[in-house]
């Protein structure tokens, strides 16, 4: 964030009013959350500096350094043994929330139970997913074009396919909505379904697919606009995208990114796939706000969008009557 952009956000905020909401927003990779972190934390900094400090943003790799401290084992880049490292972010994350000066908190956390029982109704849980398929491919794309040798991905998509940590890849929404597991099984029945439960309990949750739709609920849930900029883009040329993948690649790399649930349906054009989180499909993508359990939840977000429609068609046809002065 640019210094100029970053002073004008304070003046913005100092004159009309920070986000008074305290929020925690739950980075899963690869779902455009740098972008949707950095502009939501830019709706608490004013021009009062002394407040900045209840904007925390968790250090991934440091996190990891403090499990290598603390059990004298180096974790290579592609683990998938991270039990340890999301244990200790639980922990980093109760430490934060715990604390009253904090307004705002992110990271690349896995849901805590804990967390939820103690600070749900304190802090707003908000995420943001995308569709599971893309979420993969832009998982190798970053990791192989990258400039660093953070969890740097060398294989090309035969290799990567068959690795453990490209297979891994394919259960992370699991993973971070479910909460870390001991046994370390996050496609078993039971890790799903706990997943799934977990996201019903979000204030917010937002697709990838369709930010503006995320940005107009966000500002209707905490009266604050919210502006998301593109950042951290994909280092891969534009090429690497491009070039198809022959049929047997395309099929396994749909399987692995699909492989914890076949009976959810997610916003991607081809309708009902395999992801493991409760995703809608289109044109109804875009973000979820916790409601009473009084009904299935595809009908309380048909009925949310029946009624968006509704009150767009009655401001139009208001607008319509207007009479120029």
């Amino acid at each position: 964030m640019s210094r100029l952009r970053s002073l004008s956000d304070r003046v913005r905020n100092h004159f009309r009013r920070a986000l008074p909401q305290r929020l925690f927003f739950l980075h899963v990779p690869k779902c455009g959350g740098t972008s949707v972190d950095n502009a939501i934390a830019s709706l608490y900094r004013t021009l009062d500096w002394r407040r900045d400090n209840g904007v925390v943003s968790l250090d991934s790799t440091a996190s990891i350094r403090v499990v290598t401290t603390l059990e004298g084992t180096h974790y290579p880049d592609d683990t998938t043994d991270d039990y340890p490292i999301l244990r200790v972010r639980e922990h980093i994350l109760l430490y934060f929330l715990a604390q009253r000066n904090v307004r705002y908190l992110s990271g690349r956390f896995a849901f805590s139970e804990a967390a939820y029982r103690d600070y749900g109704t304190i802090f707003a849980f908000v995420t943001v997913l995308r569709d599971p398929v893309s979420r993969f491919k832009s998982s190798y794309y970053y990791n192989r074009y990258k400039s660093g040798t953070h969890i740097r991905v060398q294989l090309e998509w035969p290799e990567y396919l068959d690795s453990f940590f490209g297979q891994s890849q394919g259960y992370e929404y699991v993973k971070f909505l479910g909460g870390p597991r001991v046994d370390g099984n996050y496609t078993s029945a039971q890790a799903i379904a706990q997943a799934k439960a977990n996201v019903e309990r979000f204030a917010l949750v937002g697709f990838l697919e369709n930010l503006s739709l995320f940005t107009k609920e966000f500002e209707r849930r905490f009266g604050v606009p919210l502006h998301i900029p593109r950042e951290n883009p994909t280092p891969a040329p534009k090429t690497a995208y491009r070039q198809p993948l022959d049929t047997d690649l395309e099929r396994r790399l749909r399987s692995c990114a699909n492989r914890t649930s076949r009976s959810i349906s997610t916003p991607c054009d081809s309708g009902r796939t395999a992801a493991s989180v409760q995703l809608p499909r289109r044109p109804r993508e875009g973000c979820q706000e916790r409601r009473p359990r009084t009904e299935p939840i595809a009908c309380r977000r048909q009925h949310a969008w029946d009624t968006d429609q509704r009150r767009l068609r009655l401001v139009s046809e208001a607008a319509s009557r207007l009479k120029p002065r």
